[in-house]
């Protein structure tokens, strides 16, 4: 486990060193001229973009190419994401889900603490209303209820064909909150709820209206627990909250995340320092090397232009990128200021219920705002930088 590293905090560097790339033999014949990037970055983005089928699809691999490229990046790194085996990737779930039900412990201590018995007791009632049906899957709710042995049966029928159909939430787990402006997986998932309840016997109906109390609507983007429900304004009201009471029981929430948050980055940290900076550097160049030379020049240049478009107009933060557009120096000031603002509003405006689509808007905005620094005849040269747009989705994970 010496080189063992987590690649998502170091994706920008690869992508910066090959965005220098894209300037280089200008008016040369880019299917004939291979670019020459920057070999002293991490090769993970090499990995992390060649393990996906549909970059690969773009690029022309063949899959016996591809397979056997991805054997060859196996052996010269193989405890990189793209290559956990499931025992891997068992150990990583244990480890999120230990600092995952350590923040839950301390969320719910706080809450309980912070509540009266009355407005807990509510509160578990709001709940109960967001998870709907799916609340029946808990062993004591089913217990509660006296769920029949063959009613268990059906809840776990309709939950496996729910899985089958496919994820709904961003972290791609069924029954989890379905990505921001997806109505289809929303629509998909209250049917699921409404089909769990249907279960019920009219005894049982009438008893978890009891349990849930009188309705109201609740938010229907929650971030991480159900509980958390107590961080938005119309749960706040209707518990009867002071608004000095809800900011300071917030605040108590985000310092509890922002501790989990932490914790798991400590454990990147070590992870990624277990290795020297020489061993990374020599991995990372022989990764480079490998994929050069296992690809033609068209889809080594090729995959150059789909790393550009991948991170898109932050690029221009790289000195030969902004030298290859002639940048002026009052235009690297531009850049340089306007990535610092939207990285501190980041920052500065991150809770634990974000709107929906809050991020992706974010981003949006601040492309929008780097390309319009750019001159009109800087923008055609930055468009044939990155050449054609593929249809990739976001294989790098960049937010």
């Amino acid at each position: 486990m010496s080189t063992y590293r987590i690649r998502g905090a170091f994706t920008v560097g690869m992508i910066l060193a090959f965005a220098a790339a894209a300037v280089a033999q200008e008016g040369a014949d880019l299917s004939e001229t291979p670019r020459s990037p920057d070999y002293s970055s991490s090769g993970s983005t090499l990995i992390n973009l060649l393990a996906n089928p549909r970059v690969q699809t773009e690029l022309g691999l063949a899959e016996p190419e591809s397979k056997r490229l991805l054997d060859l990046l196996r052996e010269i790194d193989p405890t990189h994401p793209a290559f956990r085996t499931p025992e891997d990737k068992q150990q990583e779930f244990a480890r999120e889900m230990a600092i995952q039900e350590e923040v839950k412990r301390k969320s719910e201590a706080t809450i309980q603490k912070s509540l009266s018995e009355e407005q807990f007791q509510r509160l578990q009632q709001l709940e109960l209303q967001d998870r709907g049906g799916v609340a029946l899957l808990n062993p004591e709710i089913a217990r509660r209820l006296a769920l029949t042995a063959e009613q268990q049966k059906t809840l776990e029928t309709i939950k496996e064909e729910f899985r089958r159909a496919g994820p709904t939430s961003r972290s791609g787990f069924a029954g989890g909150t379905p990505r921001p402006g997806d109505e289809a997986a929303a629509t998909r998932l209250d049917k699921y709820k409404a089909d769990l309840l249907a279960i019920l016997t009219p005894d049982q109906a009438r008893q978890w209206q009891a349990m849930t109390g009188a309705p109201i609507e609740v938010p229907k983007f929650m971030k991480r627990f159900p509980f958390h429900l107590v961080i938005a304004t119309e749960v706040q009201k209707e518990l009867g909250m002071a608004e000095d009471e809800a900011a300071a029981l917030v605040q108590s929430l985000e310092a509890i995340e922002r501790e989990g948050n932490k914790s798991r980055g400590e454990t990147f940290r070590l992870m990624w320092e277990a290795s020297s900076p020489e061993d990374r550097r020599r991995q990372s160049r022989q990764i480079v090397d490998t994929v050069k030379s296992s690809l033609t020049v068209s889809q080594w240049n090729r995959l150059q232009e789909v790393i550009l478009q991948q991170r898109g107009m932050s690029v221009l933060a790289h000195p030969d990128v902004a030298n290859g557009l002639g940048l002026s120096r009052e235009q690297r000031t531009r850049v340089r200021e306007t990535m610092d603002e939207y990285r501190r509003e980041s920052i500065g405006n991150r809770s634990l219920l974000p709107k929906p689509g809050e991020s992706e808007t974010h981003r949006q905005k601040e492309q929008s705002d780097l390309l319009e620094i750019l001159t009109p005849e800087q923008k055609t040269k930055w468009e044939a930088m990155h050449g054609a747009q593929a249809d990739l989705g976001n294989p790098l994970g960049i937010r």
